[in-house]
């Protein structure tokens, strides 16, 4: 059973590893400029929408992975049609997946999730942090509302979920 886990963490740890380098390509390629491009000013990230889309593959790319390894796979979205349309096609490849939705920035949807997950798989071994969000303005024209979405998403949550993941 011991190397049947030590298996299982590093193909776990070579996904991760594949990620990462996907992920480093994308931040690479966010400050390169295009000609049809439009360049935001100095200070501001020259992102794109295809650079959000590219870093939603990674994203879906890793849930995918890590089914294709044998793992039950939640996933956690705000938008329940985003997260079911990721299970379909973890289904279709014969992973096990579930979705649920949520917004991880509240603590009672979160255990209530947590507590789904480990009903549904009998366990949680991991868990992966990798919800975020950003507007793209200036901070003159960001709103209080917006600044207190972006500290409860990318801040509040992955706290949030790891507390309530560690008693499973």
């Amino acid at each position: 059973k011991d190397a049947d886990a030590g298996e299982k963490l590093d193909k776990l740890l070579t996904c991760l590893d594949s990620l990462s380098k996907r992920m480093d390509s994308i931040e690479e390629n966010l400050f390169k400029k295009d000609d049809d491009e439009v360049v935001k000013p100095a200070g501001e990230p020259a992102e794109t929408a295809a650079d959000e889309e590219d870093k939603k593959k990674a994203d879906e790319e890793l849930a995918e992975k890590l089914a294709e390894e044998g793992a039950g796979v939640a996933i956690i979205d705000l938008n329940l049609e985003v997260a079911k349309n990721l299970v379909s096609e973890i289904k279709e490849r014969g992973g096990e997946a579930i979705a649920l939705q949520a917004d991880i920035s509240n603590s009672a949807e979160v255990e209530k999730c947590f507590k789904h997950i480990f009903d549904q798989f009998s366990r949680i071994d991991f868990l992966i942090n990798n919800a975020g969000i950003r507007f793209i303005n200036s901070i003159l024209d960001q709103t209080e509302e917006e600044w207190r979405r972006t500290l409860d998403v990318n801040l509040t949550a992955p706290f949030l979920c790891s507390k309530a993941v560690i008693p499973y």
